[in-house]
């Protein structure tokens, strides 16, 4: 199993995955963890007291990363399966429309995206993550 290099809480206490060992959330995670620029990032466990929300419009939602940069920008990133894209969810689509609101209102300070894998390939999640870091905040990936 790789060990990730820059997880907050190092390699041995990375939280469990939703998905199994080398699944797309993984591939996501090994996306993130090669980012230039990234200081440390860390799986957000979903209903954790200290984890990062967002409201949505029937509760809150918790993104599957949340990074930081060397620049002191937060990142933060949803993982969806192809099948679950905001051009193929409803519930995706709000998580979209909450994250690049909660972006814009950061003042620079904060990126949002919905990553996804079309063809299972790491590279794509990566060259997503690059693209939203190096538009404005609160911009359309």
């Amino acid at each position: 199993m790789y060990k990730f290099k820059r997880h907050f809480m190092g390699p041995d206490e990375v939280p469990t995955f939703d998905s199994k060992d080398g699944g797309e959330e993984v591939k996501c995670a090994l996306a993130l963890d090669s980012l230039p620029g990234l200081k440390y990032w860390t799986r957000n466990v979903s209903r954790h007291p200290n984890s990062f929300s967002l409201p949505t419009s029937t509760d809150k939602f918790y993104p599957d990363f949340v990074a930081v940069m060397e620049d002191g920008r937060l990142l933060v990133v949803e993982y969806k399966g192809k099948d679950r894209s905001p051009e193929e969810s409803r519930d995706s689509r709000e998580k979209e429309q909450i994250g690049q609101a909660w972006a814009k209102a950061s003042g620079r300070k904060a990126v949002f995206v919905i990553a996804t894998m079309e063809r299972g390939d790491p590279k794509e999640v990566r060259t997503q993550l690059m693209n939203a870091l190096a538009m404005p905040a609160g911009s359309k990936t």
